[in-house]
């Protein structure tokens, strides 16, 4: 049963019926619930309210035309004057402009009395012209650290070798990695480095390609809200996304480093999490939306996280519809537990293997697996002094082989929309039932292969 809050059913009674004594009943109840919320914030406010979610912010989805603009509201509705002023609301803005598409009716709230969200969507969820109010969920990697290692067994597990005599991609792919930072500048990755050629001859503060975002020349940072995915200082503790970017599209045959099964794709770098914490992932949805306004074919996300946002599901929804291959890691809980957005119908969910074919002990598994792939032990890129590598396991190492052969087939097949793009990948998979007893059905269609005869 939904449950409603004293202060959310104060609301629902005002906008519900028009009568004074209703009113006098409102703001009765709400100066009272204002007054025990205050008494709680002395306690709490200014702390992180739940590690799961984004502090301070909150989506919300249009329903019906409300009589005013939400983003440029200067007052008048009685009932959400009290809940914006009351409430410490800074900002409402569209973090997704999209017009003639669900994206432009969603709304980013931020307010600083964090510790008063839980009230705040009550409060705004309840209003007539309002269908969803929710927090924003705060993103996870999936990785697990591991020894150093200098080999590469992955792709020749997946037979990429074989493959590349097929084909080795095409510059004109572009594959978005949203992860906590990439170093751009790695020997091994800058060659592969998209260039926004529209903001690199453009001029400095515009937005001169017109897609929201200005400056945006190798990616974008949409946490910090700046054009530098790098990571802060030397790199530490922001290994991750640079690690997977490598393994997406390592600069390949150049005679140094590593190769990569992207090969010659183009990397988008996308930093989603801001330069003061690398593992948590405030700009994932944000991400998302940036890769999609950027013309990414092909979008990596190795993260995840466990609420079933209304808003992510919209996003991901959309970028579908523009017909984006989506590759998501599925968790390293090692059991059944859904993650998002791997588990959404429009997302390939991806778990991982070991070097025999096993499911790895780490990966989740379950019905939304789509196929597994390499993921223990896997050598890529690291951001250190812009020229080192190693060894990182997790389903954010199986991911992003998953998102470099979708971006071959892309190449291969111009023509394939994604759901195409997909099948072509599964029709490869190896059976891996032996390897795997009393687990059929758990991991997808089975273990990615490059090549197949």
């Amino acid at each position: 049963m939904l449950k409603i809050s004293p202060f959310a059913r104060c609301v629902m009674n005002w906008v519900t019926c028009n009568s004074i004594v209703n009113l006098t009943t409102f703001l009765m109840r709400y100066i009272i619930s204002c007054f025990l919320l205050s008494l709680f914030n002395l306690c709490s406010y200014g702390q992180t309210v739940d590690p799961n979610f984004v502090d301070g912010q909150i989506h919300l989805k249009i329903s019906s035309n409300p009589g005013f603009d939400l983003a440029n509201y200067t007052g008048g509705n009685i009932a959400l004057d009290l809940i914006l002023n009351t409430n410490s609301v800074d900002s409402i803005y569209k973090p997704f402009p999209r017009p003639s598409t669900p994206l432009d009716s969603i709304y980013r709230v931020v307010f600083s009395n964090i510790s008063a969200v839980d009230n705040l969507v009550s409060a705004l969820e309840v209003l007539p012209f309002v269908a969803f109010a929710e927090k924003n969920p705060m993103a996870h990697l999936f990785h697990t650290p591991n020894d150093l290692q200098s080999n590469q067994w992955a792709l020749e597990k997946i037979d990429a070798e074989l493959g590349w005599n097929l084909s080795i991609g095409n510059p004109n792919v572009l594959v978005a990695v949203l992860d906590n930072a990439i170093a751009i500048d790695h020997v091994d990755l800058a060659a592969n480095v998209y260039t926004n050629s529209a903001e690199s001859g453009g001029l400095s503060l515009l937005d001169d390609d017109f897609n929201g975002f200005a400056d945006d020349v190798n990616g974008y940072d949409v946490s910090d809200n700046d054009n530098n995915p790098r990571p802060p200082g030397n790199g530490d503790g922001f290994a991750h996304g640079t690690h997977v970017a490598g393994i997406v599209g390592a600069v390949t045959n150049n005679g140094s480093g590593i190769a990569s099964l992207g090969y010659s794709c183009t990397i988008l770098p996308v930093k989603i999490a801001s330069n003061s914490n690398g593992s948590a992932l405030n700009g994932s949805i944000d991400g998302i939306f940036y890769a999609m306004q950027s013309g990414a074919d092909v979008i990596n996300m190795s993260w995840g996280v466990q609420t079933d946002a209304a808003t992510l599901r919209t996003v991901i929804a959309q970028a579908a519809a523009d017909g984006i291959v989506l590759v998501a890691a599925a968790g390293n809980d090692g059991n059944q537990n859904l993650h998002y957005p791997a588990a959404y119908s429009e997302v390939i969910s991806v778990g991982s293997t070991n070097q025999n074919d096993q499911l790895s002990a780490f990966s989740n598994f379950g019905s939304t697996i789509d196929l597994v792939a390499p993921g223990e032990g896997i050598y890529s890129t690291l951001p250190q002094g812009n020229n080192t590598y190693g060894d990182l396991s997790g389903t954010s190492m199986a991911a992003p082989l998953v998102a470099a052969l979708a971006s071959l087939v892309k190449a291969e097949f111009p023509s394939f929309n994604r759901i195409q793009i997909q099948q072509r990948m599964e029709q490869g998979c190896d059976d891996i039932s032996a390897q795997n007893p009393g687990q059929n059905g758990q991991y997808g269609l089975g273990e990615s292969m490059f090549f197949k005869p």
